[in-house]
């Protein structure tokens, strides 16, 4: 094959030149501030996320000479009813309750509020999402803030008055609450959304009824509460019911932002959704955060339709999804009684984060099957996140075990894990095993096929295993790299594929219990 004229180029990572910072605030305070005025300090356009810079800047008491412009470009987006037009609404409704805006930035607003779509039975035909637990949330919270904005004036769109308006979204506004304070989140821990449903709910802590504000200011205490718990050495990690690449880099991520805001030991991070926290008038954080973050963790807790384990010490911290959960009826099988619970092991997955271990701010370690054959793919679940088939999945401890059950007509027949060759104090990987240390903290991965290491993007971060019926298994601990191996190995841990069992000491310990799709 001959190309003439043509450049072939391939793309390489290393994680190791990003940089990791924490805040050198004298105190939280003066942290939160420079937080806030960092994002204040952003021009960014119109569209989804030009606001949110606006806000901070308001807040701060400040104007930008280019605000009226980023304000109209933003609200002649949302006039497009595109994907997320209701991110930037819901920071624009949060401007509208303030003192900063013109006449004239206040009567193109009410333009805009007064025509939008706020549910999907109101008329429209367009690209806008209402259903993820997010996207639910703002546009529930945006119909309520609007009518009562304008009680008396006729939403063009829905022919409602606003009061009716504001009626419906708070009957919404409270049956979501109701949701999530009996089961949990959907997008728990999500390092993507969790920020925007932070925003949204405390739309409902400012602009409520004092009995909504009360509720909402509860789960908001709950989402910090529950990402200081899974925090080990300033990063916030776990399983996670969406996520994307980011994964790779807990430290980039919302979440990890989330809990920059709330304890100036964390990790930096940037994100624009936190201009919703600093502008709140009634929220307040919870207290004790800081030791909160270093305190030891053993943990079984149920968010939705999953369940999570997390074993947190001074030295490593382990968390996962227990797949299938233990309140999940059994025996396990395919059909339509059986859609409502949960993720279970030989479904295709999507975006799920199953299980994440950590020995430091940069020393990440994951298993999963890929839903893509190359990195940097924008499939859902991708090459790192998410799975293509999910496994039986079980943490006992500081031990997670893992069995796969991958289709024949799968496209992809290998699962990897994520391993930070280069992070390590010290690392060993020899034939099926990988074992690695840093800091005092220790982590054994086993794989029932010999591990490979690659470099697909990220250079020797992968520990490929080729094979549909494989078996995985996490081990954490601490000391001396060659003793923890050692008693790693005397597990002598065998797979047997044709029944799907893996053993460990001599007796069974995980028998693949699952659906063939």
């Amino acid at each position: 094959l001959v190309l003439e004229g043509e450049t072939l180029k391939r793309v390489f990572e290393l994680p190791v030149n990003q940089t990791i910072a924490v805040s050198d605030a004298p105190s939280l305070e003066a942290h939160q501030s420079a937080i806030l005025r960092d994002i204040a300090s952003r021009v960014n356009r119109g569209g989804r996320g030009g606001v949110m810079p606006v806000l901070a800047r308001h807040t701060l008491g400040e104007r930008h000479e280019e605000d009226e412009s980023v304000l109209f470009e933003s609200l002649d987006w949302i006039d497009g009813r595109p994907d997320c037009a209701d991110f930037p609404l819901a920071a624009i409704l949060r401007l509208y309750h303030g003192d900063s805006l013109t006449q004239k930035e206040r009567d193109r607003i009410k333009e805009t509020v007064l025509n939008f779509r706020y549910w999907h039975d109101e008329p429209g035909n367009d690209a806008m999402c209402f259903d993820s637990e997010n996207h639910a949330l703002l546009f529930h919270g945006c119909q309520m803030i609007a009518g009562n904005l304008f009680p008396e004036e006729v939403f063009t769109n829905s022919g409602r008055k606003g009061k009716e308006q504001a009626e419906i979204g708070k009957d919404r506004c409270e049956k979501w609450l109701d949701v999530i304070e009996a089961q949990g989140f959907r997008e728990f821990l999500s390092s993507t959304y969790m920020p925007l449903t932070c925003g949204a709910v405390l739309n409902l802590v400012d602009y409520g009824d004092e009995a909504m504000s009360q509720r909402a200011a509860k789960v908001v205490d709950t989402i910090f509460e529950m990402l200081v718990m899974h925090a080990f050495d300033g990063v916030t990690v776990g399983p996670q019911g969406r996520v994307y690449r980011g994964v790779l880099n807990p430290e980039t991520s919302g979440t990890q932002a989330m809990l920059v805001y709330a304890s100036k030991d964390a990790v930096m991070a940037h994100n624009d959704w936190l201009s919703f926290v600093g502008a709140s008038q009634k929220y307040r954080l919870p207290e004790g955060i800081d030791a909160q973050m270093q305190a030891a963790v053993s943990r079984k807790y149920r968010q939705a339709s999953v369940e999570i384990q997390l074993e947190k010490t001074a030295d490593f911290l382990l968390t996962s999804l227990q797949l299938p959960a233990s309140f999940q009826m059994a025996p396990l099988k395919e059909g339509p009684a059986h859609s409502a619970r949960g993720l279970i092991p030989g479904r295709q997955g999507y975006q799920q984060h199953l299980w994440h271990a950590t020995l430091a701010r940069d020393c990440h370690i994951f298993v999963n099957h890929p839903g893509a054959s190359f990195d940097m793919s924008s499939s859902r679940p991708g090459f790192w996140y998410g799975n293509g088939i999910l496994p039986h999945t079980v943490q006992d401890g500081a031990m997670v075990m893992q069995v796969f059950n991958i289709p024949d007509r799968h496209p992809i027949p290998f699962t990897h894990a994520h391993w930070p060759t280069e992070i390590f104090d010290q690392q060993i990987v020899d034939g099926q095993w990988a074992f690695g240390k840093k800091g005092d903290g220790c982590v054994a991965l086993w794989c029932s096929t010999p591990l490979k290491i690659g470099s697909e993007v990220l250079t020797d971060r992968e520990l490929r295993a080729e094979g549909q019926q494989v078996a995985w298994l996490g081990i954490c601990g601490s000391g001396d790299l060659d003793d923890f191996a050692a008693s790693c190995r005397a597990r002598q841990p065998d797979f047997d594929a044709a029944s799907l069992t893996l053993c460990l000491d001599g007796k069974t310990s995980l028998k693949y219990e699952g659906i063939s799709v």
